[in-house]
């Protein structure tokens, strides 16, 4: 798609699906229509610390799910927010601010939102309601969710410089 379309995915899969750390060149909204999400978001200035891929620096080399600590030192000490999504939410997501998404279960754990053990999780990242519980959601063994983006006026140019980078030998990255 060319500048300023949008795209629309849906997503189907079962609890556990994940989508791997990684960010998006365009404006997302990602609307939860059936089970629960939990979206762990980093913001642009992190990117140093989510260990971006050399041949494809929008992907983290970080297993988000599970960190080796040994091998990315850094990312422990990236903050990040964490939402749960369930039916109804909506969750806006700017331009290159890096996402991980999962699936999950009603009952299973949810760790702290503000990825320090400060708060709980909230449904709704902004105003409006209580934190909720993956336990408080509806059974479903799935997750449908769909995602709307616009992709912004300098993708293009963006990507074919992050390109011409990696060719070079360097980093997509600009500043590593």
């Amino acid at each position: 798609p060319g500048a300023g379309e949008v795209v629309l995915n849906a997503w189907f899969g079962p609890c556990g699906t994940q989508s791997p750390l990684h960010n998006d060149p365009m404006h997302n909204v990602l609307v939860q229509l059936v089970g629960l999400k939990r979206v762990r978001l980093y913001a642009p200035s992190q990117t140093g610390r989510v260990y971006p891929r050399e041949d494809l620096p929008n992907s983290s080399r970080v297993d988000a799910s599970r960190p080796d600590a040994a091998r990315f030192p850094l990312f422990g000490d990236a903050p990040f927010a964490e939402v749960l999504l369930g039916p109804g939410d909506a969750l806006y997501i700017p331009p290159l601010h890096w996402h991980f998404v999962e699936a999950v279960a009603p009952g299973d754990p949810v760790p702290a939102g503000a990825g320090d053990g400060s708060s709980p999780p909230a449904k709704r990242p902004r105003g409006g309601g209580a934190a909720v519980a993956a336990s408080d959601a509806p059974a479903h063994g799935f997750s449908v969710s769909f995602w709307w983006g616009r992709r912004r006026e300098s993708e293009q140019r963006e990507l074919a410089a992050a390109a011409a980078r990696v060719e070079r030998g360097g980093s997509g990255v600009r500043g590593l």
